[in-house]
């Protein structure tokens, strides 16, 4: 199930563009701007949301000759995740080549068309009392300057797939690179970009039967890990602590790629903040796999996902950068990681 809203901003005065979803009616007016709301369109049969932008989305964005961004949020949000999905929004449109900084009423605008999304699918009930979160992602097209621009939304709801590995099935996340080029900005164009990465990681899992690709990972040419194409990367690293009756204590810290190398994702945002509360050290540098021996654990977060556990890394051996084929298993559920999952959904 999907619907599609365009919403309109021009200067009062000027007419609106044609309609290109249904019945066009203004919804308001301020700082000298008019909002031209479209009635949603709902389509059916939407057989995954990836394929709708690529043979939809991508063909009118590109028509549009406007910058495309997205965001993905779960329609169940947790207190205050809508605010930041909208912040990062226009963050990713004021990243964009040959946009103008967005005002406050354009960010009002991405903020209405969120809620509007959000709404679509509470209402429609496929969220609730049936065990069946759903995702909403909705994509922006700012065609021209945001001062004077046609914001074209789409907002998909699709459920929430099924996160946990088939049984006798561990949970890995296979390396095989490159970084992206603007990893500042969550660009509809990446959800194309990357199919080739995703197939490389699906590739290697073909060759592990005991194992479920949860995401491919991008690396630097050195091999330090950054990110997945979907996902941010936590891993957890023992260090030598101090001097007991028995030898040295072991104490555990967590270490995810810098924020000016991967994409700032909100998830990863408000597990940084749980580990401050909790007491758990983070350590803002690419994990490097020549240190793995000192790695208890990893994860994953995305707001779809929120946190997941990994039963392993493996470096795919026919990963971009022709590094040696390596992997690391972890032993089960981490403690750490369900303290983390558990203080996130509190």
């Amino acid at each position: 199930m999907s619907h599609t809203f365009v919403f309109e901003l021009r200067p009062v005065g000027e007419p609106s563009a044609p309609d290109r979803g249904g019945e066009g009616a203004e919804t308001g007016a301020e700082k000298g701007a008019r909002v031209v709301e479209f009635a949603p369109r709902a389509a059916h049969g939407v057989p995954s949301v990836k394929q709708h932008v690529v043979d939809i989305l991508l063909p009118e964005i590109e028509t549009l000759g406007g910058t495309g961004v997205y965001t993905s949020a779960r329609a169940d949000l947790l207190p205050g995740e809508l605010a930041l999905h909208v912040d990062r929004l226009a963050r990713s449109i004021r990243s964009s080549p040959g946009e103008e900084r967005p005002d406050d009423l354009a960010s009002r605008l991405l903020d209405m068309s969120h809620r509007n999304a959000m709404d679509v699918v509470r209402d429609s009930g496929l969220d609730s009392g049936k065990g069946t979160p759903m995702i909403v992602v909705v994509f922006v097209c700012v065609n021209g300057s945001v001062q004077h621009a046609a914001v074209y939304i789409s907002a998909i709801a699709t459920p929430v797939p099924r996160l946990l590995a088939p049984p006798a099935k561990r949970r890995v996340a296979f390396v095989v690179g490159p970084p992206r080029h603007r990893p500042e900005i969550k660009d509809v164009a990446w959800i194309r970009d990357r199919r080739e990465l995703e197939l490389l990681a699906a590739s290697a899992a073909g060759d592990v039967p005991d194992a479920v690709c949860c995401d491919a990972l991008l690396s630097m040419e050195d091999g330090r890990l950054l990110e997945g194409t979907i996902t941010n990367l936590f891993v957890i690293v023992a260090t030598p602590g101090s001097a007991t009756k028995t030898g040295l204590a072991t104490s555990l810290k967590l270490q995810t790629a810098p924020d000016s190398m991967v994409l700032g994702g909100i998830a990863r945002g408000q597990v940084i903040a749980a580990c401050r509360n909790l007491g758990i050290p983070v350590d803002v540098t690419c994990p490097d796999p020549s240190e793995r021996d000192t790695w208890r654990g990893a994860f994953l977060t995305n707001s779809i996902r929120r946190v997941q556990n990994l039963d392993g890394i493996i470096c795919a051996a026919t990963n971009v950068w022709g590094h040696d084929a390596w992997g690391v298993t972890f032993r089960g559920d981490n403690p750490i990681v369900r303290r983390i999952a558990e203080r996130i959904i509190t």
